[in-house]
């Protein structure tokens, strides 16, 4: 039997440059995540699309409210706000761990990077070499959490 686990974490979000607008997932699509990633960062958009599992090709079908990617992330970017590869705040996501459990700890690494995460996982759960399959973070399963905040700016809180 499968065995599901739940980590929790809180996320919140910060200001983006001051901006008049934030922008919001209307649903959970990888391609919403697309947009919303793509608005985000000054990353390549060929680059961004790769981490959603959306080839240069089909990156040309995707609209973002009827537009473009392209398109939309020129207009709604942070980093078209002002002219300057990185005009948003210290990040887009505030990670608050609501507990010290290596679940919660892995969830944050994962979302953090790639070196975070096979740190606190080989620190953690060296005797389970497929966590990444039986975690959720936030009641999502950890790849598509990863998918979801890897390419936002994070920021780590003390706990509670």
């Amino acid at each position: 039997m499968k065995k599901l686990v739940i980590a929790t974490l809180m996320f919140c979000t910060t200001n983006l440059a001051l901006a008049d607008y934030k922008l919001v997932s209307g649903d959970a699509s990888d391609e919403t995540a697309l947009c919303i990633a793509a608005a985000n960062t000054s990353a390549p958009l060929e680059a961004v699309a790769a981490q959603f599992g959306i080839g240069k090709t089909a990156l040309n079908d995707v609209s973002c409210n009827g537009m473009t990617v392209s398109r939309f992330r020129s207009k709604y970017g942070s980093h078209a706000q002002d002219g300057s590869a990185e005009s948003k705040s210290d990040a887009d996501y505030v990670i608050k761990k609501a507990d010290d459990s290596p679940l919660t700890a892995l969830c944050a690494a994962a979302a953090s990077s790639d070196q975070e995460f096979l740190s606190v996982k080989s620190l953690e759960f060296r005797h389970e070499p497929d966590i990444e399959a039986k975690v959720e973070c936030n009641g999502v399963p950890l790849p598509s959490f990863v998918r979801k905040f890897r390419t936002a700016g994070i920021r780590e809180l003390s706990q509670r």
